[in-house]
């Protein structure tokens, strides 16, 4: 059987050139309608929330890794890492970037997202501490939402990985970093190269007409917590000891610096977020055990002896 060649012949007026380029018309066109789906379009990033410096007011940090470059990659291309110029970046307090909602918390990276409305989220990562808001939970701009650490990250230097993405739907799908402007008159575009902006210091103020936030009141907050009072206490090694919440009206209870040891008045450096302790196994002895409440403008209550055990 022989095979035979069947001729289509093009319609009349029909240049043979851009008749054989449509596949790759409709492939570009294909591209750009899904990339539609991935990317904020000019109306996306025109309701893009106004983005404050997520520090306390009057501090100036540093950015020391930028765009596109070593962990910035993906959805967090456009994120920037930040520490602190002017004191502890450890610990300090970390502030809503812009009104909002509580979305979400991860323990692992110390990571609390925002949700702004029109599919725009920002996330503050790498916290020691958070505040405990519920999913939904409105977040006025310049609120403490949290205080800088090092969780998540593989060395121990404490900083602020912040960013702006956009995302598709409940589950914010589909993730796409925004470049990030502030109020503050900051505008950082994206030129697509490694590492810009690292270097840049940025300052945070108080912008015309704003009302003063919680965020102030770390700058102007010398008062210290109150000292907890032991709540209750179990018997025998590794029992657990718990104490009343510290009151701070400032600026909030950070957590609780924790000493358990011979000395009847000694200090530590073991800090903990909850109200209790589990005293690790010791030997035979008798041991003070003594707690301070910090608050989140590193200011700290006295050191108070909650009990004294004897162990056979």
């Amino acid at each position: 059987m022989s095979r035979q060649t069947v001729s289509i012949p093009l319609l009349e007026g029909v240049n043979p050139v851009m008749f054989a380029l449509r596949p790759v018309a409709f492939a570009l066109i294909s591209a750009l309608l899904l990339g539609a789906l991935f990317v904020p379009t000019t109306m996306h990033a025109a309701s893009a929330p106004s983005l404050s410096l997520p520090i306390p007011a009057g501090e100036t940090w540093k950015v020391i890794q930028g765009y596109n470059c070593g962990t910035h990659t993906g959805y967090d291309e456009n994120a920037f890492d930040l520490v602190n110029t002017d004191g502890r970046t450890r610990g300090a307090p970390v502030v809503a970037a812009a009104d909002g909602t509580y979305w979400w918390w991860g323990q692992r990276g110390g990571s609390v997202i925002l949700s702004h409305g029109n599919g725009f989220y920002t996330m503050y990562s790498h916290l020691e501490s958070r505040v405990a808001f519920k999913k939904g939970q409105p977040v006025a701009r310049g609120t403490v939402i949290g205080t800088v650490g090092s969780a998540g990250t593989s060395y121990s230097n404490p900083h602020l990985h912040f960013e702006l993405f956009y995302g598709k739907g409940v589950g914010a799908t589909n993730r796409r970093g925004v470049p990030l402007s502030f109020v503050e008159g900051y505008t950082f575009p994206d030129s697509g190269k490694c590492n810009q902006y690292a270097g840049t210091r940025l300052t945070a103020r108080l912008g015309a007409g704003e009302q003063k936030t919680l965020a102030q009141s770390v700058v102007s907050d010398h008062a210290a917590p109150s000292m907890p009072t032991l709540s209750d206490a179990g018997q025998g090694t590794n029992q657990i000891v718990r104490w009343t919440p510290a009151v701070d009206a400032g600026t909030g209870v950070k957590g609780y610096q924790v000493y358990v040891g011979a000395d009847p008045n000694g200090t530590g450096e073991w800090f903990v977020v909850e109200q209790e302790v589990a005293l690790p196994t010791l030997p035979a002895g008798r041991y003070a055990v003594r707690v301070r409440a910090l608050d989140n403008a590193g200011n700290a209550s006295a050191w108070t002896t909650l009990l004294t055990v004897d162990l056979p």
